[in-house]
C-alpha cells in the first residue's frame, strides 16, 4: 500500500500520493520524565505519557514526484496534515523545526526527469485511526 499526504486536516482538499516509505521509518514516543527531591532527600520520578508521537519517514522518489512533493510542502508547511501509512494507521501531523531533508541519489532512465532522489520527513502528531 503506499503512503497518502492530505491537508489541510480536517477539511482535506489536497492528497499526494507516494510509495511507501524505506524500512528507515522511525516511531519515537514522547514522554516527560519529571525527577523531584522530597524535603529528605528521597528522588522521586514521574512519566507522563503522552499520545504524540515523532515520525520519521523515508521516500525514494522520482524527479517528478519530487517536484510535486517539494510544492506541496511549500504551500501547506504550517497545516496539519492526515497522514495514511503503509500498514493503514491514520496519523493527524505536523512537520517538526527541522522538517525535510533532500538528497539526490543518481540517475535512472527509467523514470520522468531520469533522477532519483531521496526525502526524510520529519513528523509530529497523534494516531487517530
Amino acid at each position: 500500500m503506499s503512503t497518502l499526504i492530505s491537508a489541510p486536516y480536517p477539511h482535506d482538499k489536497v492528497t499526494i500520493t507516494l510509495p511507501s516509505a524505506r524500512f528507515e521509518d522511525t516511531q519515537t514516543p514522547e514522554h516527560d520524565l519529571v525527577v523531584q527531591r522530597t524535603m529528605l532527600g528521597r528522588m522521586i520520578t514521574y512519566v507522563r505519557s503522552n499520545p504524540r508521537r515523532t515520525l520519521g519517514l523515508t521516500f525514494q522518489l522520482s524527479r517528478m514526484k519530487s517536484l510535486e512533493l517539494e510544492t506541496f510542502i511549500n504551500i501547506y508547511y504550517r497545516a496539519e496534515w492526515r497522514l495514511t501509512l503503509y500498514d493503514g494507521s491514520v496519523w493527524r501531523v505536523r512537520l517538526t523545526g527541522e522538517p525535510t531533508q533532500r538528497t539526490t541519489i543518481g540517475r535512472s532512465g527509467d523514470t520522468e526527469g531520469g533522477e532519483i532522489t531521496e526525502w526524510r520527513l520529519g513528523l509530529t502528531g497523534v494516531k487517530i485511526a
